[in-house]
């Protein structure tokens, strides 16, 4: 490229893309950048998240509200519908996918073919397969098997294991480590949109999250039965939330999604205006009954 002013055109060919930065470095400051995320992920898992409703390609497929989803949405793959990615590998070795999903799937993976059954919203593994560094592509169809001539698609998850015996983990037990200065009493999931866990800290700590991230999740953490902090969510390896919680001794930590609350708040509202409409109709009526006994 030469000096100057230059054009640059960006056209939309197909699904739903966000462009939240555009970076224009020379070639060798981005291979020297890659060499050190490569150096940098070395030792570590390295995890790939794909929504099925916005992080890959749709053909054909219809996304529909699911409160249990992980992003609050799913798609539908029937007949002649299909969904697709390419990832790019940083590093050679043995990967686990997992979906979580219901129906019968066929996943096509470069050049090799999975078919997997789930009759629950449950996660579903393939077995550790070997992806080389670079370009991968992931296609994903409805494979014909199932009862109900569709399946529903959460999320993929893509993730690295130690060889092609790697233990297939919990899908959150990848993101959990030991740390003798907290310990995780207990935690639940209340519903879809609330979490609570109970924390004994010696020390403040980074919570992690593991649902996809939303600015909209919020931490509100107590002790002794007072909220002493509200804390917003972190981007951790820019797809999950993370909360960092200055706080110690006996926590309890409960994650909301915000929009939930406006939406209680909203029914609450609307059931009183409706009373209140019902109570205001109501009010001829009572006044003449009132009337009526008075006269007799």
């Amino acid at each position: 490229m030469n000096k100057g002013d230059h054009k640059i055109v960006i056209t939309n060919l197909e699904g739903f893309n966000a462009i939240n930065l555009l970076v224009l470095i020379p070639q060798s400051v981005y291979k020297e950048i890659l060499s050190n995320a490569k150096l940098l992920f070395s030792d570590k898992t390295k995890i790939y998240i794909l929504e099925a409703e916005s992080d890959m390609y749709q053909y054909n497929v219809e996304a529909v509200e699911n409160i249990g989803a992980s992003n609050g949405k799913e798609v539908i793959i029937s007949t002649n519908s299909l969904v697709e990615q390419y990832i790019e590998i940083v590093s050679d070795g043995y990967y686990v996918v997992a979906l979580r999903f219901k129906g019968a799937l066929e996943i096509t993976i470069d050049n090799s073919k999975y078919v997997l059954t789930s009759y629950s919203e449950n996660f579903t593994h393939i077995d550790p397969i070997y992806l080389s560094e670079g370009l991968h592509r992931i296609v994903i169809r409805y494979s014909g098997e199932d009862y109900l001539h569709y399946s529903t698609l959460d999320v993929v998850w893509i993730y690295s294991v130690e060889d092609s015996r790697g233990k297939l983990e919990n899908i959150y037990n990848l993101f959990y480590s030991i740390n003798e200065d907290i310990e995780v009493v207990e935690y639940a999931r209340i519903d879809p949109t609330q979490w609570v866990s109970r924390v004994y800290a010696k020390k403040p700590f980074f919570l992690v999250f593991a649902e996809t991230y939303s600015s909209n999740w919020k931490a509100y953490v107590y002790r002794n039965n007072s909220l002493i902090n509200v804390v917003s969510s972190l981007p951790v390896y820019g797809v999950i939330n993370g909360f960092w919680i200055d706080a110690i001794g006996n926590l309890t930590v409960v994650i909301r999604y915000i929009p939930q609350n406006l939406f209680e708040i909203g029914i609450k509202i609307t059931a009183t205006s409706l009373a209140m409409c019902l109570l205001c109709l109501m009010l001829p009526g009572i006044r003449k009954t009132v009337k009526y006994l008075y006269s007799v």
